[in-house]
């Protein structure tokens, strides 16, 4: 998985691996050196079952958890706050996703400023930069730090994965883009969310 100049992947073991850009602590690995050109452990997660990178942000599931780490200045780390990374201000090591009760996360999905979140009940949830509707959630707040339903996807929708397509230029890859984003459902019927001018 790859962010705007950073990337992330997981072993056949579960361990997970970061390196590139660490401007915005982006790599997870409690460091402030600006980057790493070789892949770096992140300690203490030995089952990761699925990552996303964001522009600045890195996002993972984990023992059935959710979990973020990097830029926050829009709230996409689910951590109910906003961090404005100048200095140490950063999320340099994973922080807990805040979920509502009984919600067990099972994928994500990362665009610039914000993220997605797909549940073990087919419930779809976002997070993050609002400012033209790409949280999907109906409302015109400008942010979220908290996870919000994405209008449409409530319990029994059961959409399988949050995926981004770079128009023109290949398939579809499992993401979000930078103002855009596309669910795929078991029935293989696509939606989308997106910028509305």
């Amino acid at each position: 998985m790859a962010g705007r100049q950073h990337s992330v992947l997981v072993r056949p073991d579960g361990t997970i691996h970061t390196w590139g850009d660490n401007s915005r602590g982006q790599l997870g690995i409690g460091s402030s050196i600006a980057n790493y050109n070789f892949p770096r452990e992140i300690p203490g997660f030995g089952q990761v079952t699925d990552v996303a990178a964001g522009a600045l942000h890195t996002l993972m599931i984990a023992n059935g958890r959710g979990y973020g780490w990097g830029d926050n200045t829009r709230g996409q780390l689910g951590a109910g706050t906003f961090d404005s990374c100048g200095g140490t201000g950063c999320n340099r090591t994973p922080v807990e996703i805040t979920f509502p009760a009984g919600k067990i996360p099972v994928k994500v999905g990362a665009g610039d400023f914000h993220s997605f979140v797909i549940m073990a009940d087919g419930t779809v949830w976002s997070l993050g930069y609002n400012h033209l509707g790409q949280l999907g959630s109906g409302e015109a707040t400008q942010t979220s730090s908290i996870p919000v339903p994405v209008v449409g996807y409530e319990l029994n929708s059961f959409l399988t994965d949050v995926v981004r397509h770079h128009w023109g230029r290949g398939p579809l890859h499992r993401a979000a883009q930078r103002w855009h984003r596309l669910g795929l459902g078991l029935e293989l019927l696509l939606s989308a969310w997106d910028w509305q001018m």
